[in-house]
């Protein structure tokens, strides 16, 4: 009789075990009239890692070509969450306080010699108080400028609400070692906070040049997502009397994306005397990173986000350039290979 006590309490064990593991709800829910200035900063280094390349159907000559840069961005937004109701701001106030990009870059080629650019981009945006309402009937965000009439309505096209990362939060309650699978297209918000922020040069730059604008819309140069991208609850941490939810980020993903409109319109106006005329521009690109996000439970919002790894893109162009009254016909594929590091702080 005690033996057969014994076996069933020994089976009960993992049971009452996963019943006393607690779940928890980690959701938007900061109070309404909450002020938060969240700063968004990034840093980039790249390199061509190889170049192959036809002309006529011909492997011309190996030559030595070296590209290589870096490039940083630091975005600063003040938000004001007038209401706040079902897990997303109602009414919300955004100051759009710093918008800056920087690329440096440098170009060896032995026929061409060596180039260095530096390009500063910013954004209208920036100085600008929106005024961002949900409407019920259609189920999205009702912009307008506040205190700025005068202002040019196209700055509000594509600009994204969600710069708290909402989309990165289990759906369900959660245990410590749960994890959850996150939409790829998420990564977007990392790269471009607040959306399509009409970044433009400080300088105008020279056409088709590292940097030269092509970067300010991250979801139109790199399409839809596909891949995987995984949270995982690793514990609560408390700090300062609040408890923070400990979340880490895996991604692995990848796109494929048509950019021959866009390379045209880098090309387009240039002085230079030999421009290619560009037929066809397919990137590929790849994301291998990893982060912690820092959740406060107790206040309903994120406390920080850090984020790094490497992205490697495959570029392939097809297109011709005339030379006198010759005219080239060229394939080329470029391999690129980016380290990057994002970091997010709400105050």
């Amino acid at each position: 009789m005690q033996y057969s006590r014994l076996i069933a309490c020994a089976l009960a064990i993992p049971a009452l075990v996963a019943f006393s593991i607690p779940e928890e709800r980690i959701t938007f829910s900061p109070e309404s009239g909450t002020v938060l200035t969240k700063t968004f900063k990034y840093s980039a280094s790249f390199e061509l890692d190889d170049m192959e390349m036809l002309v006529n159907g011909q492997a011309p000559p190996p030559q030595e070509l070296n590209i290589s840069g870096t490039s940083t961005g630091e975005f600063v937004f003040v938000d004001e969450f007038t209401k706040v109701a079902d897990g997303r701001p109602s009414e919300l106030k955004r100051t759009f306080e710093t918008i800056k990009t920087v690329t440096n870059s440098s170009t060896e080629h032995p026929m061409m010699g060596s180039q260095e650019s530096s390009i500063e981009s910013s954004s209208e945006l920036e100085g600008m108080t929106v005024s961002y309402r949900w409407n019920d009937e259609n189920e999205e965000f009702d912009l307008r400028f506040v205190d700025d009439e005068d202002a040019d309505e196209e700055l509000l096209e594509e600009l994204l609400e969600d710069t708290d990362l909402r989309q990165l939060l289990p759906e369900e309650s959660v245990s410590k070692g749960d994890s959850w699978e996150i939409d790829p297209n998420s990564l977007i918000a990392l790269l471009a906070p607040a959306g399509d922020l009409k970044m433009k040069p400080t300088e105008e730059p020279e056409p088709g040049s590292m940097g030269s604008g092509m970067e300010s819309d991250y979801s139109a140069i790199l399409g839809d997502l596909e891949g995987s991208f995984t949270g995982e609850l690793t514990g609560i941490r408390m700090t300062d009397g609040d408890r923070i939810a400990v979340i880490r980020l895996t991604l692995q993903v990848t796109s494929n994306k048509d950019m021959t409109d866009l390379m045209n319109e880098a090309l387009e106006g240039s002085d230079q005397p030999m421009v290619p005329e560009i037929e066809s521009v397919d990137s590929e690109n790849e994301f291998d990173m990893e982060g912690e996000l820092l959740w406060n439970m107790t206040k309903g919002h994120l406390k920080s986000l850090t984020l790094e790894g490497e992205s490697n893109t495959i570029m392939d162009t097809a297109g011709s350039i005339s030379m006198g009254s010759e005219s080239l016909e060229f394939e080329q594929t470029m391999y690129l290979r980016s380290e990057m590091e994002s970091e997010l702080i709400f105050e």
